[in-house]
């Protein structure tokens, strides 16, 4: 299946998506995640950027963002990355698996729901872009500074010819930053609303997946 096919079909909170093409995955905003939310956009963007009152700012453009890919590709690209946040998400989800619905569709489904979850809030907020960016702002740059250190850490020890793919302590650090982000209240915020969902959107799926 598609992954345009089963957002459009359990998006039943009037979300706005963005389906992009694969080829533009790369240095995709968000630490590379193939799915994001933005809560502005294009020249909305540029013009919140340029302002001075942005506290006031209210935007129009926000957005999720997916890969138009295959739902098999979209699970992979979590797979191989090397964050924890494969595992992270499996471990969540585990109640909802293996319960005659394909594991990966589950996986999808909350991973949409997340991002959900940060279009609710924006929406609670009234779509004040100032107000949702600066939410837990420190919080969230002081966890990007470290996942990225590592990340660099990583990148300079394989260029210097130690190819292990991931040390257990690079390893350990990922698992632990990642708990630490997930900790940070918007995005626990955005988990719980994934999983208060999810029930009713695996229905929904289940009962479309039965009727074709």
């Amino acid at each position: 299946m598609q992954m345009r096919e089963l957002i459009n079909k359990i998006n039943i909170y009037n979300a706005k998506i963005i389906f992009y093409d694969k080829t533009d995955l790369v240095d995709k905003p968000n630490e590379g995640l193939p799915i994001y939310f933005t809560p502005v956009e294009g020249k909305e963007l540029k013009k919140y950027r340029n302002i001075k009152g942005k506290k006031d700012f209210i935007s129009t453009t926000a957005s999720i963002h997916i890969p138009d890919l295959s739902i098999e590709e979209f699970v992979d690209i979590f797979e191989c990355d090397c964050t924890g946040l494969y595992d992270f998400t499996n471990n969540i989800i585990k109640p909802y698996c293996n319960k005659g619905i394909d594991n990966k569709i589950v996986f999808t489904i909350f991973v949409f729901l997340h991002e959900v979850g940060h279009w609710n809030q924006f929406e609670k907020m009234e779509r004040n872009v100032s107000t949702f960016e600066s939410r837990d702002c420190e919080l969230s740059e002081e966890n990007s500074n470290k996942m990225t250190t590592l990340i660099e850490k990583r990148s300079e020890r394989i260029k210097k010819g130690n190819t292990c793919v991931l040390t257990s302590k690079e390893k350990e650090l990922f698992i632990q930053y990642m708990i630490e982000y997930r900790n940070i209240p918007k995005e626990k915020e955005a988990d719980e609303f994934a999983l208060n969902q999810i029930e009713s959107v695996l229905k929904i799926y289940l009962d479309y997946s039965n009727s074709i």
